[in-house]
């Protein structure tokens, strides 16, 4: 167990910063829970998306932290340890692209189970992604309970990360 230092509280380092505030003063079940054992980034530049997202996947009984570019995105890979990351491919201040390179080359950015969420089925975000080894793709809208389904399976996956994904080649057993 990590026990953050003072200067580490002072600075916003500790653990607890890497789970975003309540929304409207809400509780979530995570916060509540002891059973929140999962831990979601989600980056996505849509302010209100995220929000929704906190809110839904909090009363799923994970725990949630928030990013709106690509920067800061690497800065909590780094600093919190999620097991899943939700992209936004379209990411400002880095893209979703560019926080994917960083994993697969900085040595201090954890390498997890990626989900990329986009508006449409874009080829081009498809290629762009493909050397990454992305998990999991989904299209919005869809709802809190899918989302959480697939976060938990991607969480729980027993395959090693960067194994079995969208984007490798049918293993015929």
């Amino acid at each position: 167990m990590w026990v953050s230092s003072h200067a580490e509280r002072q600075q916003g380092l500790g653990p607890e910063s890497c789970v975003n505030a309540p929304i409207l003063g809400t509780q979530s079940m995570a916060a509540r829970s002891p059973l929140a054992t999962h831990r979601v980034l989600i980056a996505d530049g849509d302010e209100s998306l995220l929000a929704y997202y906190q809110e839904q996947l909090g009363y799923h009984g994970f725990l949630v932290t928030t990013a709106t570019g690509g920067v800061e995105c690497v800065e909590k890979l780094r600093r919190c340890a999620p097991d899943v990351l939700v992209l936004e491919p379209s990411l400002p201040w880095g893209g979703g692209d560019g926080v994917l390179a960083m994993m697969h080359e900085a040595p201090d950015v954890p390498l997890l189970p990626v989900m990329v969420l986009t508006y449409g089925r874009d080829p081009g975000v498809l290629y762009r992604l493909a050397p990454f080894g992305v998990a999991d793709y989904q299209v919005k809208p869809f709802s809190a309970e899918r989302l959480a389904d697939r976060i938990r399976l991607l969480a729980s996956a027993s395959t090693p990360k960067g194994d079995d994904t969208i984007f490798t080649e049918t293993k015929w057993r």
